[in-house]
C-alpha cells in the first residue's frame, strides 16, 4: 500500500496542516477543537473532503446575516468559490483534504487567535 508523504507541517492555534502537493495545492487540514479564522481567498478555490471527525462550515457573505452554517461528517464535501467568506469549526477532531487552486492568500475578516492577513 502506498503511504501519503506529507511535504510540510504548518502549526495552526486550532490544530496544524499537511501540505501533500505545494504545486497541486493539496493540503490535509487537521483541527483538533476550535475554528479557524472567518476569510476569503481572493484568487483561490477550494474542494474539502472529511475524512474524518465532524465539522460545521459557515459559508457566504461577509455579514453574519447572509451566512449559511452546514454540518459535514466522514465522506462530506463542500466546494468554496474565489471569494466565497468561510470557516469550518471542529464539532469534534477532523481531518479535512483539501485540494485547491491559486495562491493562498487568505484576507481575514474574524480570527479568535489575533492573527493578521498573510
Amino acid at each position: 500500500m502506498n503511504e501519503v508523504v506529507m511535504t510540510e507541517k504548518v502549526t495552526k492555534p486550532w490544530g496544524r496542516e499537511y501540505i501533500v502537493h505545494p504545486e497541486a495545492r493539496v493540503k490535509v487540514l487537521v483541527i483538533n477543537e476550535g475554528r479557524t479564522s472567518l476569510h476569503y481567498h481572493p484568487r483561490k478555490n477550494e474542494q474539502m473532503i472529511v475524512m474524518s471527525g465532524k465539522i460545521a462550515v459557515e459559508t457566504g457573505g461577509y455579514y453574519s446575516e447572509n451566512r449559511v452554517t452546514h454540518v459535514l461528517e466522514e465522506n462530506g464535501t463542500v466546494f468554496i468559490e474565489v471569494g466565497d467568506v468561510h470557516r469550518l469549526t471542529a464539532l469534534e477532531p477532523s481531518r479535512i483534504l483539501e485540494i485547491a487552486d491559486g495562491d493562498d492568500e487568505s484576507i481575514r475578516i474574524e480570527d479568535d487567535y489575533g492573527r493578521e492577513n498573510k
